[in-house]
This record gives structure tokens, sequence and C-alpha cells, in this order.
């Protein structure tokens, strides 16, 4: 009796080797990043253009691979227009800011972005909702107006956290010295890609 069955006993024992080989090989060949080395896994595009009514610019983002430690905190995307010495510009008009995070095909989260007085800055969350994650895959687009503007000229920046925090106090889009409401400590990481940069790489 027990000869007769000896292919229902062997077919999960294999069935489990093939399943834990597989898993093996799978996590050997795909190593998780840290959110340090996040930076350079991350594929930030930047496009301007001179509409005759202004400049408009499109960001997109997409993080190569998940970080280890999970999803938290919040990130900003930023526009600002630089002048000769690299400092941003406090006489350019923002309009038509809007973000946009996606999974797959569908948009899961808008926002709009906040002007200040060198730029815009927008806000959103790193989060894993219902299975899906928030923040990884995200557009962004803002028409900008001013006298004298060059493609070269046009700055687009992302800041990074991996923890919770207090919210930042959206006052510079250069992000040169972030403050987090005052809490010290927050690790973060910014990026910076430029159309221009962008225009030349092509």
């Amino acid at each position: 009796m027990f000869n007769g069955n000896k292919l229902v006993l062997i077919l999960p024992a294999i069935l489990m080797a093939i399943m834990f080989w597989g898993g093996y090989h799978f996590l050997g060949e795909n190593e998780t990043l840290t959110h340090e080395q996040l930076k350079e896994a991350t594929g930030l595009v930047a496009e301007a253009d001179d509409t005759g009514d202004g400049w408009l610019v499109n960001i997109n983002w997409e993080w190569a691979s998940m970080p280890d430690g999970g999803l938290y905190g919040e990130d900003y995307v930023s526009v600002a227009v630089l002048d000769e010495e690299g400092h941003a510009r406090e006489d350019i008009t923002f309009t038509d800011m809007k973000l946009e995070l996606v999974y797959g095909d569908e948009v899961i989260y808008e926002t709009e972005g906040e002007a200040v007085s060198n730029g815009v800055i927008f806000a959103y969350p790193n989060e894993i909702q219902e299975h899906q994650s928030l923040g990884n895959n995200g557009q962004a687009v803002v028409r900008l107006n001013g006298d004298e503007i060059n493609k070269e000229d046009i700055s687009i920046r992302m800041l990074h956290t991996w923890v919770n925090h207090s919210p930042l106090t959206k006052e510079d889009a250069l992000f040169s010295n972030p403050d987090f409401s005052g809490a010290a400590n927050v690790p973060y990481w910014v990026k910076e890609e430029t159309p221009a940069q962008q225009q030349s790489r092509q």
C-alpha cells in the first residue's frame, strides 16, 4: 500500500526543494539597497520646454529597487531657476503646480506644489498602503514665467528621507540646509537634475 503512494509523497518534497532553491536564487540575485544607496539608483528625469507662454517643466522619477528597512516619512521635489552665481531667483512666477504618484498605470495620489520665495516645493508620502507603494514612482509638472530664463538655469531637486519626521519647513527650494520643523538628526539626501544635463546625455 505504501509503495503505491510513493509518487504522492515524493512530488511535494520535490516541489518544496524547487521552491526553496528558486527563492534562494532570487534573493541572491536581487540584493536590496540601503536608503543611502538609493540616491544613485533613483532615475530622476527633468524636461523643460519654452512654450512661448513661459516654460513648462516635466519631472519623472522611479526607484530602480525598493530599499531595505521599509518606507517611512515624506519626500520632496522642488523646481527653481538659478542666477549666474547659483542662487535661486526670487523674481520667477510658478503656476499649474501638480504632482502625481503612480502605481502601475494608476494614479494613486495627487497634490499641488507650494510656491516659496525662490521656487516651488512638492511634498508627498513614502509608505506602503494596502500593498501599494507610494513615493517610488511619480511625476510632476509646473509652469514658470520670468525674464531671460534659459534651460541651463532650471534646477530640479529631490530630497529623500527614510524615517518618520516632522514636516519640512518649506522655505528654500534648493534644500541647502533643510529644517524639519526644528527636529535634529533627520537622515536625508538631495539629488539634483537639470533639463540641460538631461538633454546633453541623450
